[in-house]
């Protein structure tokens, strides 16, 4: 059966078992950024800016953008993405393709024409990445080391438009990293941080647009 309508809800409540990852403080969004948008509150994201008096229940389709990367670099910060190669950044965009489609693809028709006046874009970029410290790489670094630096982290800002006409609906953004070393069960895969990261901003957003007729989690 075809799920049409969307209610956006600017207070959810996010309950995501498995791996815990800890909120980064960072001003991740400029106030240019935002203009026209007032701030709104969303479990899962830091930073969340809303256009009052939008009517979601029009929306019945969802096209995912291919993920974007932060210009700029700063290579003094381990988490500058500019010092991801072309392959990672090839992964995560797949991995994030793949996440998305399986979290919006619960809750709406996924289409590729962004252009639709009945569907809303999604527009992701990375605006930081570190990947975690396997096993392996502990024999370089040592453990000590590893210990310190071993746990990887995303930032990211989502942009939510309207097909049609292009005007910018939401603003999301979030930085996270994964547990402690000692604690954390991605260490066995380079960047498992940074697609739980993916996994859970992806499952708040599913939240936040829920379909019609299903009570949204409100806390």
């Amino acid at each position: 059966m075809r799920r049409t309508g969307f209610a956006l809800v600017t207070a959810t409540a996010l309950a995501l078992s498995g791996i815990t990852l800890s909120a980064l403080a960072h001003d991740l969004l400029e106030p240019a950024q935002v203009t026209g948008l007032s701030k709104a509150d969303l479990s899962g994201f830091r930073e969340v800016y809303a256009k009052q008096g939008v009517d979601f229940s029009r929306y019945t389709q969802i096209s995912v953008a291919p993920l974007a990367w932060a210009e700029g670099s700063d290579k003094r910060r381990d988490d500058d993405v500019a010092k991801i190669t072309p392959y990672n950044r090839d992964y995560l965009a797949r991995r994030w393709a793949e996440i998305t489609k399986d979290r919006f693809g619960e809750i709406a028709r996924l289409t590729e024409n962004a252009t639709d006046p009945a569907t809303l874009v999604i527009e992701a970029k990375m605006l930081t990445a570190r990947p975690n410290r396997t096993p392996y790489d502990m024999r370089e670094m040592g453990l000590m080391n590893a210990l310190i630096f071993g746990v990887g982290s995303a930032g990211m800002q989502i942009n939510v438009r309207d097909g049609k006409t292009g005007a910018l609906l939401m603003v999301l953004a979030d930085r996270r990293e994964g547990e402690n070393f000692r604690d954390n069960f991605n260490l066995a895969f380079f960047w498992g941080d940074t697609e739980q990261c993916m996994r859970r901003w992806a499952q708040a957003l599913t939240e936040a647009l829920p379909v019609a007729g299903k009570p949204a989690k409100a806390s």
